[in-house]
């Protein structure tokens, strides 16, 4: 009966085999990148704790022990790591009360993180390279949360058990950038 109906078991089998190949090979492409992206980060034996896409097929991902990582995607090519002051060695097996997320502007120029010291920091992605440091007064904890606006002028933070920062770059009368507590 499905001879007379005109269907091709045969081809309807190689159709199947054709479309597990095709996931198996990508299924093999992601695993690839992903153990590239986690042995990098393996040499302390540190876990990653945050990531997020950027744009331009990258990457950011932080560990428990402050190692900030820009990856490209399409290759899994390192492009640039720093480290975000402020954490120890001892922070790899860290639990989640001391997880320090971080955010980005839109375009993924830039980064704000913060760390276990009631601190966050903007970086430029491209980089590496610190551009400001803020601190939080009379609270101690770690930065749950941080965020930088898109002109670079606010920053908004969450230390220790839900205080929110909010910080304002302003001119100087000399035309300097100063930070402000707002």
């Amino acid at each position: 009966a499905a001879a007379a109906a005109g269907y091709d078991t045969a081809k309807a089998a190689r159709g199947k085999v054709t479309i597990a190949t095709e996931r198996t090979t990508a299924a093999a492409a992601v695993d690839a990148v992903v153990q590239q992206l986690l042995l990098v980060h393996d040499e302390g034996g540190c876990v990653v704790d945050c990531m997020k896409f950027l744009t331009g097929d990258r990457l950011a991902t932080k560990t428990t022990e402050g190692l900030m990582a820009i990856y490209h995607m399409p290759v899994g090519g390192l492009l640039t790591t720093w480290k975000v002051p402020g954490y120890s060695s001892s922070t790899c097996s860290a639990s989640y009360s001391s997880r320090c997320c971080f955010s980005h502007t839109q375009d993924g120029q830039y980064i704000c993180v913060g760390n276990q010291n009631a601190t966050a920091f903007v970086y430029d992605t491209t980089t590496g390279c610190q551009l400001a440091k803020v601190e939080a007064i009379r609270v101690q904890g770690t930065v749950k949360a941080c965020g930088v606006s898109e002109d670079c002028r606010h920053l908004v933070m969450a230390v220790g058990s839900g205080y929110i920062f909010r910080f304002e770059y302003r001119l100087t009368a000399a035309g300097e950038a100063q930070p402000t507590r707002a």
